[in-house]
């Protein structure tokens, strides 16, 4: 819970899927205790194991039996070519396998029809949100994915953290039994995610649920369905933006999570208002699929909505591709869906007719140099209703003159057609310019420099380059000046292009920190700074975190406690909080503010707290810093 250990999704995935059945006999009982295959001394797996024998039944998975050994298991478990295990039959899950299923990453554990894991001693399960444990779609039986054996004889601590339970099975058996008294034992079922089926049979003394997430009308137990109280209404698709509303307990703090495949796009945190809903936008990318989810929390668990998806493939994308001082060029780039046709672009006054999609380009001309014009795409459906499919603006360029010297002279641009050839970089580009005349004015030229503060140029062998860029921003109309050999000052435009997407580890983190926090991109002088400090070790990444977090712009951009800690979680550890780790922060932060603090300081004391985290440490390991 980030909480002295930043959230306990570090904890593991690994324990949630082994239950044998809620009604299982006690032959059965006894017969899970004669096939358990825990010896009395256990050796740790080496480091490079023994392969076993048994080849994979199926692509990367090998099954196991009730006859497997221990290390037969561990061995399969930590081969490169296994990605996982079929369970047939009872199989016991000692601490030494759960250790290798906690390293192992990325893992699928299938319990067959009439498999199970038998517990019977104490197992910390630290899945880390890899593991999946499934029940199979033919696994029917009385007996559970994951069983505590009998009476919890020799259990007295169980830990199952951060597992993903799927139920193909459409039964109404537990995936988790405890069977016996729980009295005076302490079992911990936490940041699990159930995706369909029940979590467990009924509640007991001493089961502590915290953070586990429900879906797919899963539930926590077999007769106690979990409500689904946050609900997202159909999509609207305005060109590539979204409009996302939904219904949520009043004053509810509304997750909205958008996704492409299985990638993050867009986290969004908003609160329900007094009529119980909320409503936010997100604009995504032409020929995209994107899928849409909102959860809340209550009580200890999340529950999250069914999810929405969008394709965004019927849209027509509009794009200033240039621009002069008296015309503009845009272009217009179609999705794979049905559109009404003609379209018509308005400019300026004037309405550009598009009958089909073989126009790919709209030249408007006649305009003023300088000046910010509007544009607006629309068409008629087959009711006659006019819609708005894409809106924008851009701006003319100012005459372009070459001063000092003799007399003056207009330059040539450096146009999208040398861009097209240009090696662009995260921090660079270098771009081969195409005119003569250009080139060779440059070649005798001197005083290089950009209108972009941080970004410094060369010229040589007849290639422009731009050092000191930032990951994924884009640049629009970029000025380069320099003197040529008439001691004339000269005036180049380049035209726009995007730095490509960090390619260091370090540089995502600075660009990650910027983005959640001050919901922007770097300046290219603080981008450059930071990565120089960071890189140097001249300051910690502690520090870096801890001065972006106290700009007043990030105090700003959260209306509540919650959605700034859930901001907090984000920056420092990059992901979403869990239950009890938000509960804990929160309660932190405002116990701050009522012992007199300011908002800025209460703030500082949790970042500098949660920064010395044992989750933001790791992070800072697997950065080289």
């Amino acid at each position: 819970m980030l909480r002295k250990k930043l959230s306990k999704v570090i904890l593991s995935s690994l324990v949630a899927a082994m239950a044998v059945g809620v009604s299982a006999t006690a032959g059965q009982a006894a017969q899970a205790q004669e096939t358990q295959v825990i010896a009395e001394t256990t050796t740790t797996p080496e480091v490079t194991p023994e392969q076993p024998n048994t080849p994979p039944t199926e692509t990367g998975v090998v099954d196991i039996t009730e006859n497997s050994t221990e290390k037969e298991i561990i061995d399969a478990i930590n081969r490169t070519d296994v990605t996982g295990i079929n369970v047939i039959g009872a199989v016991t899950l000692t601490q030494d396998i759960a250790d290798a299923l906690n390293a192992k990453g990325t893992f699928t554990i299938n319990v067959k029809e009439q498999g199970n894991l038998n517990i019977a001693e104490d197992v910390n399960l630290q899945g880390s949100s890899k593991l999946t444990i499934v029940r199979a779609a033919a696994n029917n039986e009385v007996l559970p994915v994951i069983n505590l054996n009998s009476n919890l004889r020799n259990i007295s601590k169980i830990t199952i953290d951060s597992v993903i339970f799927v139920d193909k099975s459409n039964t109404t058996q537990p995936m988790v039994n405890i069977d016996g008294s729980t009295i005076g034992k302490s079992i911990t079922i936490s940041n699990n995610t159930i995706d369909g089926g029940a979590l467990l049979q009924e509640s007991k003394p001493g089961v502590t649920l915290t953070g586990n997430v429900v879906k797919n009308n899963g539930k926590t137990y077999v007769n106690d369905q979990v409500k689904q109280e946050v609900v997202l209404n159909p999509i609207s698709l305005n060109g590539t933006t979204l409009t996302i509303t939904g219904t949520a307990p009043q004053g509810s703090t509304v997750t909205v999570t958008v996704k492409n495949g299985s990638n993050v796009v867009k986290t969004i945190t908003i609160q329900s208002n007094s009529q119980s809903t909320f409503s936010t936008t997100f604009t995504g990318e032409l020929n995209k699929e994107y899928t849409v989810s909102a959860q809340i929390t209550s009580n200890g668990t999340t529950v999250e909505s069914n999810p929405e998806i969008v394709n965004t493939n019927t849209a027509v994308k509009v794009d200033v591709k240039d621009t002069t001082t008296n015309s503009a060029t845009i272009g217009l780039t179609y999705g794979t869906g049905t559109i009404t046709y003609p379209l018509t672009l308005k400019v300026n006054g004037t309405n550009y007719e598009i009958k089909d999609n073989t126009v790919k380009e709209v030249s408007v001309t006649g305009l003023s140099s300088n000046t910010t014009y509007t544009y607006e795409l629309t068409n008629k459906d087959s009711l006659g209703n006019i819609n708005t499919l894409a809106t924008g603006s851009f701006t003319t360029r100012t005459s372009s003159t070459i001063t000092g010297g003799e007399g003056s002279v207009v330059t040539t641009d450096i146009s999208s057609s040398d861009i097209s050839k240009a090696t662009i970089k995260d921090t660079s580009i270098v771009i081969p310019v195409s005119n003569k005349s250009l080139v060779s004015s440059m070649e005798k030229g001197k005083d290089f420099k950009v209108d972009v503060k941080g970004v410094s140029v060369e010229f040589n062998n007849g290639e422009l380059t731009l050092t000191g860029l930032v990951p994924e921003k884009e640049y629009r109309n970029i000025i380069l000046t320099y003197v040529d050999n008439n001691n004339r000052t000269r005036t180049v435009r380049i035209a726009r292009f995007t730095a490509k997407a960090s390619e260091t580890k370090v540089r995502q983190f600075i660009k990650d920190v910027y983005t959640y926090s001050l919901d922007r991109v770097a300046d290219e002088e603080g981008f450059a700074y930071w990565e120089k400090q960071l890189t140097n070790k001249t300051t910690t990444p502690q520090n870096f975190v801890k001065n972006l977090l106290s700009e007043k712009e990030f105090i700003n951009k959260y209306n509540t406690t919650e959605g700034k800690i859930e901001g907090l979680y984000q920056v420092i550890v990059n992901r979403k909080s869990d239950a009890e780790g938000l509960k804990f922060w929160v309660n932190r932060y405002n116990e701050l503010v009522k012992q007199g603090f300011t908002q800025e300081i209460a703030l500082s004391v949790v970042v500098d707290e949660m920064v010395n985290e044992q989750e933001f440490k790791n992070r800072v390991k697997d950065l080289g810093l």
